[in-house]
């Protein structure tokens, strides 16, 4: 499955070893080098994949400071035109807080700025302007001649972006936007695509306001990178959204899952298989495969989209501590599609009050009817659980109380196999 790798898996800067990579790319004027931005290293690497042989194009591995040093550094990419075609874009996130080009041999500056709080990703925009993402502020763009702010970008409430994508709208990849950003923040992040124009939200992935743990549809957990990837049938293309919390995953415009890699398990988050363990930045080759920035792992490894095993197993809260009114209210959604045993498991925890609730599904998540609807209600301090076999591609649950002032403690969990 892995085509290709670097890093021991062990956290460190001796040979052969990381400190927590948070980005990696191809170089698109030499795809046999790779470039690095290590967040603990504090460093950009240049890796050559034929040798493995690792270069320091700026910084002192493992050694965090201002001037020839660097902080934190989560962001590197190759300038694709303009001036600096071919040099190297990168971001401080700590120390002195700088936004950078190198030289892509020397590592000598060739241009900075130093406006922002925090800087976490900056990538070329035109030839003569970058965009960058200013965790504590939004997203800026910046003219490179004069270092002025034309045009910022932070919607309310505040969420943090990290990772930023141009989208290609020549290639008839975009739902209507220019700009993909991944947001992480608490309790939980989404994607967004905007049009930079307007500054409308044209597409967005990531419901904060739903119920439930776990590989829910519509939600993520720390979403730090999104890409618009080929074109489907409907015209657009697909989007890979990296979570940092184990998973990777390929939606449509409609944000049916396409494919995923690893996956969360309904309780803690934490890695349900083996394929990753804490992702934070998917590239694809020029020969269409999929670099992997795995921070967790202290690994970069490739692989074939097409040799992404199939999920076995997936789990997960739909309600999770919930209280019921007197009105059917919605649980998440969990996305179901390719799962033949659908277990869905009720708890009522209350002392005293007693919970009417059913099973929806749906092929679409749009349009819903009611699949599964219990005899009576559950009892107070009660469990019970249903069987779910038919092809419904997306399941959820609702529930309310079944006298109007008396609230119960309901819990709906779901486990799902092929």
């Amino acid at each position: 499955m892995v085509l290709w790798s670097y890093g021991t898996g062990n956290i460190g800067v001796g040979e052969g070893e990381l400190s927590g990579p948070h980005m990696a790319e191809e170089n698109p004027f030499r795809p046999g080098e790779i470039i690095v931005g290590e967040q603990f290293g504090c460093d950009i690497l240049l890796i050559d994949r034929t040798t493995n042989r690792l270069k320091v194009l700026y910084g002192e591995r493992g050694i965090a400071g201002g001037g020839d040093r660097l902080g934190e550094s989560d962001s590197a990419h190759f300038m694709p035109s303009g001036q600096y075609r071919g040099h190297v874009l990168i971001t401080e996130y700590a120390e002195e807080h700088r936004v950078m080009v190198l030289h892509r041999d020397s590592g000598e500056v060739l241009w900075q700025y130093t406006g922002l709080e925090a800087p976490l990703d900056a990538i070329y925009w035109d030839d003569e302007h970058i965009m960058a993402s200013d965790s504590p502020n939004g997203v800026f763009k910046i003219r490179m001649s004069d270092k002025t702010k034309i045009w910022e970008y932070d919607p309310q409430p505040h969420l943090n972006p990290f990772y930023l994508h141009k989208i290609a709208t020549r290639r008839n990849a975009s739902y209507g936007g220019d700009l993909l950003i991944g947001y992480y923040g608490d309790p939980s992040g989404l994607v967004r695509e905007i049009d930079t124009a307007s500054k409308e939200t044209v597409w967005m992935y990531g419901d904060r306001k739903e119920q439930g743990y776990g590989d829910l549809y519509d939600r993520l957990e720390t979403p730090v990178r999104a890409l618009r990837y080929g074109i489907d049938e409907n015209g657009g293309g697909l989007t890979i959204i990296c979570d940092e919390r184990s998973r990777i995953i390929c939606v449509n415009q409609d944000k049916e899952l396409i494919w995923e890699l690893g996956g969360a398990s309904g309780n803690r988050l934490r890695s349900a298989t083996q394929h990753v363990v804490s992702p934070t930045y998917v590239h694809v080759t020029r020969a269409g495969n999929l670099l992997i920035t795995d921070w967790g792992r202290n690994m970069i490894y490739e692989i074939s989209p097409l040799d992404i095993p199939p999920r076995m197993e997936k789990d997960g809260y739909l309600f999770r501590d919930y209280w019921t009114t007197s009105e059917f209210t919605d649980s998440g959604i969990m996305e179901a599609r390719g799962f033949g045993n659908k277990n869905v498991q009720a708890y009522n925890r209350h002392e005293k009050a007693r919970v009417d609730w059913r099973v929806l599904g749906s092929h679409n998540a749009k349009d819903w009817q009611i699949i599964n609807k219990p005899f009576g209600p559950l009892e107070a301090g009660d469990g019970t659980h249903c069987l779910i076999t038919g092809p419904w591609n997306f399941i959820k649950v609702q529930a309310k109380s079944v006298c109007g002032g008396s609230s119960a403690n309901l819990d709906v969990y779901v486990t799902m196999r092929r």
